[in-house]
């Protein structure tokens, strides 16, 4: 996909918004029927996250990386292969991504839990999409 030079089309824009919201689709239709059946585990920082929250950043990772190349990502898991993405210093555009918000209430089965994406320009946010 061809992008603006100096400023941002309303297509680029247009196609950016486009596949977040689809990958934050195809992320609620992966997490659904997980809900309450998926064991947690621990990270390092004593937070919960299971094998659903990998497996949804995963998908979504690989999408972005395949579409966009030179694109930056920061996801909220460990990033399982960092060469695939722009680094986050020289990149213009930056993809920020949970890929599970509200995972002790999918552990629970309590259906309030979401996918954020949003995409930085620059380090300013131009698109946010958050699918609950």
């Amino acid at each position: 996909m061809a992008e603006a030079t100096a400023e941002m089309s309303s297509d680029f824009l247009d196609d950016l918004l486009s596949l977040a919201t689809r990958l934050a689709r195809e992320a609620a239709e992966l997490s659904l029927p997980l809900a309450g059946r998926t064991p947690a585990q621990r990270k390092a920082d004593k937070s919960v996250v299971t094998a659903t929250d990998h497996a949804i950043q995963e998908r979504i990772l690989t999408t972005i990386a395949q579409t966009y190349p030179d694109h930056a990502v920061i996801a909220e898991e460990t990033l399982h292969s960092p060469t695939a993405h722009a680094d986050r210093g020289s990149a213009r555009y930056c993809w920020v991504v949970d890929p599970l918000d509200g995972t002790r209430n999918f552990i629970a089965g309590f259906p309030c839990f979401s996918t954020s994406i949003a995409v930085l320009d620059r380090g300013h946010p131009v698109i946010g999409v958050v699918f609950e």
